[in-house]
């Protein structure tokens, strides 16, 4: 099992809740004995420098602890790196999971992933944009068999670039709001195993 750190009691470490968000104490079952090549193993990650921020702690079915075992480290010069001590992208199943590893992507990044998909839905985004972000497709598959009812995404590109919606048509101008980091975008009624393209600029 492995928990959202809330804070680990670490000799020289500190807790990262902010990048957890809201999920701090959330437990995911990670199963990492039954599945895939991890063949059971797990580490306990031990710090070697202060300001090392824990982020996960793992326990036994029977709660027992054994440690952390998901850090982020900054450096002097300004370098990041996040460690994992296990599996952490086999059978996710996990809303908590899901927000903590974008928010490591984007911490890494410094708030630079091209798109963030608010709600946890089988919704895959495949970007390519310019260097300045003002033009470029953003497909969206919905990969699951289900009809996508609804979906927000923020994309961190210029406010005031056209959005539209590629259509058989042609294309479709599109509504989106001002956010902190460049604009979201609602899609709505996606079909199953199929793709919506939205086209940044003119």
């Amino acid at each position: 099992m492995s928990s959202a750190a809330g804070g680990w009691p670490g000799r020289r470490g500190r807790c990262a809740a902010p990048l957890n968000g809201p999920h701090a104490g959330e437990l995911r079952d990670c199963r990492i004995e039954f599945w895939g090549e991890a063949r059971g193993q797990a580490d306990v990650l031990e710090p070697l420098a202060d300001g090392v921020r824990f982020l996960a702690n793992l326990e036994t079915y029977l709660k027992e602890q054994y440690g952390p075992c998901l850090s982020a480290y900054e450096n002097d010069l300004g370098g990041r790196v996040v460690v994992m001590g296990y599996a952490p992208w086999m059978f996710i199943h996990s809303g908590a999971k899901r927000t903590q590893l974008l928010n490591l992507a984007d911490w890494i990044t410094r708030d630079r992933l091209p798109v963030r998909i608010s709600e946890t839905v089988p919704l895959v985004p495949f970007v390519r944009l310019s260097e300045d972000r003002r033009q470029g497709p953003v497909v969206l598959l919905n990969a699951s068999t289900d009809w996508l009812e609804e979906a927000t995404l923020e994309v961190r590109a210029p406010a005031g670039v056209p959005v539209g919606l590629v259509t058989g048509g042609g294309r479709e101008p599109w509504d989106v709001s001002p956010s902190a980091k460049g604009f979201t975008v609602r899609v709505e009624e996606v079909p199953p195993w199929t793709t919506e393209v939205l086209l940044l600029g003119e």
